[in-house]
């Protein structure tokens, strides 16, 4: 794989920014407080398999930034690469 993107952003803000988002007022299984907490933490433990199977790694944090400046960063990554 030429380019691996992880998008990060911290629990709290992903489920505010999921609730904003959705017309959902009751947590999922995929989206309450526990599972993206191990979800996180599932990221950084495996962080150096991804970097073993993947020639660039670009990790990005929105907690606080907004949707349109993070898809101007993965682009310009995309980029780079091009």
């Amino acid at each position: 794989m030429d380019l691996l993107i992880i998008e990060t952003c911290d629990v709290m803000t992903s489920l505010k920014k999921k609730y904003q988002n959705s017309l959902s007022l009751v947590p999922t299984k995929w989206t309450n407080y526990e599972v993206c907490t191990a979800y996180l933490k599932s990221i950084e433990k495996n962080y150096d398999y991804f970097n073993k199977h993947t020639n660039k790694i670009f990790k990005i944090d929105t907690s606080n930034i907004k949707v349109i400046e993070a898809s101007i960063l993965i682009t310009n990554e995309i980029l780079k690469i091009i």
